[in-house]
C-alpha cells in the first residue's frame, strides 16, 4: 500500500533571523522535497506583524508557491485574531483580517489532485478534507488566545463570542463528517491538523459566554478527538503548534484510544525548521516524524 509523506510548517518566521532561515534553508528544502503536500499549521508571521490585505497576499503567494494546489493552511492567532492588539503599530479589526484571510487564501483554495476528493466546509473554507493513498487528512480552525475569546479590542465582544461558538460548532461537525467519510472509504490513517495547543487550560472549567477568562476553551475538542479515535480504531494523529516544546505524545488517547497520538510541531522559537511526516503501514510506528533540514526528532511530551 502506498504511504503519503507531507511537510508540516508552522509558527514561523517570527523574527528577521527566522525569516532568513526560512528563505535560505527551509524553503529550498521544501521545494526540493518529494513530499505529496504541505500543511501549514498557522502563524505565518509574528504576533506584532502588521496585518493588511497586501501583507496577507504576499504570505499567500509565498506559501502557495511551495507546492501549487497542494498547500493547506489552517490559520493561527497571529494570522488574524491578534491583528487588533494595541501592541501592533497598525491594529485592525480581527474579523476584518479574517475576511481578508478567507478571501485571499480560500476563494478558491488549493484544490489538491482530483483523486484526493478534496472538500471544504461551507462557510468555513479553511476546514478542508482530502484523501491521499487511503489516508485521510482534516484541518480544523482552532486558535490560541483562548480560541479567540480574549483580547477582542476592535470588534463587539458579543459578536466575537457568537463567531467563536459558530466556529466551534462547525469544527465539531466537520470532524464528525470526516469520520463518516473515513468509514465509507475505508481510510487506513487519520491525520487532524489545527493550530492551538488544546492541552492548554486543562483542569479549568469550560469556557462559556459568561466565563471567558481562567477557563478551558478546548475541553470539547479533547473529548471529541478521543471519541473519534475510538470510533476510527486505526492510527490517528492530532497535530498542533502554538506552544513549545517540539514533542510527540504516543499515549494521548489514553487506554480508551491508544491509537491516538499528538504532535506539537516545530517553530515557536523552538526548533526553527519544517517537519517531514511519513505515514506508514505499521501498527507500532504509523507516523515517522523528523526535521526536514536537520536530524531532530520529537521528544516525548
Amino acid at each position: 500500500m502506498a504511504s503519503p509523506t507531507f511537510i508540516l510548517l508552522q509558527d514561523l518566521p517570527y523574527t528577521d533571523t527566522q525569516e532568513y532561515v526560512y528563505k535560505n534553508i527551509i524553503r529550498p528544502a521544501i521545494l526540493n522535497s518529494n513530499a505529496d503536500f504541505v500543511i501549514h499549521g498557522g502563524d505565518m508571521q509574528g504576533s506584532k506583524a502588521i496585518c493588511s490585505r497586501d501583507g496577507l497576499k504576499m504570505l499567500r503567494d509565498d506559501l502557495y508557491s511551495l507546492m501549487p494546489e497542494r498547500v493547506f493552511l489552517t490559520p493561527g492567532d497571529n494570522d488574524w485574531t491578534d491583528c487588533d492588539r494595541p501592541s501592533n503599530s497598525k491594529p485592525v479589526s480581527e474579523y476584518k483580517a479574517l475576511s481578508w484571510l478567507r478571501e485571499l487564501f480560500y476563494s478558491p483554495g488549493p484544490a489538491g489532485k482530483p483523486e484526493w476528493q478534496l472538500a471544504r466546509q461551507e462557510g468555513f473554507p479553511e476546514n478542508a478534507r482530502w484523501l491521499v493513498d487511503n489516508s485521510l487528512f482534516v484541518t480544523l480552525h482552532i486558535l490560541g488566545t483562548v480560541n479567540g475569546r480574549q483580547q477582542v479590542y476592535l470588534d463587539a465582544p458579543d459578536y466575537a463570542l457568537e463567531q467563536v461558538e459558530a466556529r466551534d460548532s462547525a469544527n465539531y461537525s466537520w470532524l464528525q463528517d470526516a469520520l463518516t467519510f473515513a468509514s465509507e472509504h475505508g481510510a487506513s490513517h487519520l491525520v487532524v491538523a489545527a493550530h492551538a495547543d488544546i492541552t492548554v487550560g486543562e483542569g479549568k472549567p469550560a469556557c462559556t459566554r459568561s466565563q471567558t477568562r481562567d477557563c478551558d476553551p478546548y475541553q470539547v475538542y479533547r473529548q471529541q478527538l478521543r471519541e473519534a479515535a475510538t470510533e476510527f480504531g486505526k492510527p490517528m494523529l492530532f497535530i498542533h503548534g502554538d506552544t513549545e516544546p517540539f514533542c510527540l505524545d504516543k499515549g494521548y488517547g489514553g487506554t480508551k484510544a491508544p491509537n491516538l497520538w499528538r504532535l506539537n510541531g516545530a517553530g515557536d522559537y523552538n526548533l526553527i525548521d519544517a517537519l517531514r511526516v511519513d505515514v506508514r503501514d505499521s501498527e507500532t510506528e504509523p507516523f515517522s516524524i523528523k526535521a526536514l533540514t536537520g536530524d531532530a526528532v520529537p521528544s516525548k511530551c
